[in-house]
């Protein structure tokens, strides 16, 4: 049985050794000419929880907005005499830097210029070579065991080293079973949140539940210096936050017993499938941080929360022999009858002949009374019949 609880309620600043997995959106303003633009105030807007930073361009026309965490932004930008333009729908994965370059015209600071699904973004900021597994790819597409990491083998330069047997969430070998860029198996660094979430010998040292996971980043090549502990690539779970609405998810995955095909040796002796049981059930929800006519939280502080448990009963049948009731008293005869006879030999009767050791045989595999053990007729007590 296996537990695990995660809460965020507050973002708080803790001393650890960790990466940097937030990003930057960051360009220049210019005109119509090209001719760079400074002082344009920009806001940049999460459009999930509404948060917003604000900041003005520079000198050169340039600005950047940096410590932004995953997610969907709006660009705004406004300047008197220019008209308003705003960028929707950007995504901003973890530890990206696109570079949004902001053309403003000359017109009524009261109309807009709106661009929605504009051509993909480029980080043009360092030569990292890497992909996103999106929060919409991690909650539709099916994973092994429910195991988030298991994302990881969708991006590209990430080839599977293990077998695709179930990976349960506790099972930290097979979630870190496969080879970015070439490297070998367990030599990647593993992060969640960009901290690190590798054991001492290169496993997944914690896996949250699928829901509670936002996105997974997996860079084949990384040239960020925050990113040298690895013989290979690095694999960053991200976590999921509360927003301004309240949402939650729900789930349970059952392996029923029925479905389960027999084993070889349970079928060669009539024996039934054992009852086995796997539930895995999880329940994730999060919100704003709202106390009526005390605190709203909301466009500020939020709250998410995520339980996930293993209910496993797995039998697994041994077949095994024990002491006939005559082997008990040294009779072993009845092995001379079988279809592959075994000989017992007297090992106090051994002689050399020539260059070979031989034995006397005991007589029809009967040891004599006086060579029985007595400590070892004690342990037989507790052999089964």
């Amino acid at each position: 049985m296996k537990y695990q609880l995660a809460m965020l309620a507050l973002a708080a600043s803790v001393a650890m050794f960790s990466q940097e997995f937030r990003g930057t959106i960051g360009g220049a303003v210019t005109d119509a000419t090209g001719s760079v633009i400074p002082d344009a105030k920009i806001t940049v807007r999460e459009t999930n929880t509404g948060t917003k930073v604000e900041t003005a361009s520079d000198s050169s026309g340039h600005y950047a907005v940096a410590f932004l965490l995953p997610g969907d932004y709006d660009v705004t930008v406004r300047l008197a005499g220019f008209k308003e333009f705003v960028r929707k729908g950007i995504h901003l994965g973890a530890g990206e830097h696109p570079a949004i370059d902001i053309p403003l015209e000359v017109g009524d600071a009261a109309m807009s210029v709106e661009v929605t699904a504009a051509v993909p973004l480029i980080n043009s900021e360092n030569a990292s070579i890497g992909q996103t597994i999106t929060t919409r790819e991690v909650e539709d597409l099916p994973s092994n065991g429910g195991t988030p990491m298991m994302m990881a083998s969708l991006s590209m330069g990430v080839i599977a080293t293990g077998q695709p047997s179930t990976v349960q969430p506790f099972a930290s070998g097979g979630a870190a079973a496969w080879s970015i860029a070439g490297s070998p198996s367990q030599t990647n660094e593993l992060l969640v949140d960009g901290a690190p979430n590798t054991t001492w010998d290169g496993r997944l040292a914690y896996s949250p539940p699928q829901d509670a996971v936002a996105e997974v980043r997996v860079k084949a090549f990384d040239t960020d210096a925050g990113y040298g502990h690895t013989g290979g690539g690095t694999a960053n779970m991200i976590l999921k936050s509360g927003t301004n609405r309240l949402t939650g998810t729900i789930y349970e995955k059952n392996q029923p017993n029925n479905l389960i095909a027999n084993n070889f040796f349970n079928n060669k002796t009539g024996l039934a499938v054992p009852v086995t049981h796997y539930n895995q059930f999880s329940t994730t929800v999060g919100g704003p941080v709202y106390v009526p006519k005390v605190y709203d939280g909301r466009n500020r502080v939020f709250w998410f929360f995520a339980f996930e448990n293993d209910q496993v009963s797995s039998p697994a049948p041994a077949f095994v022999t024990v002491p006939t009731a005559a082997e008990r008293q040294g009779d072993f005869s009845a092995l001379l009858k079988i279809k592959s006879p075994t000989v017992l030999y007297d090992p106090y009767s051994a002689v050399l002949n020539g260059t070979t050791v031989v034995r006397t045989a005991y007589p029809n595999n009967q040891l004599p009374s006086n060579r029985l053990n007595p400590i070892a007729q004690k342990y037989l007590q507790f052999f089964p019949q």
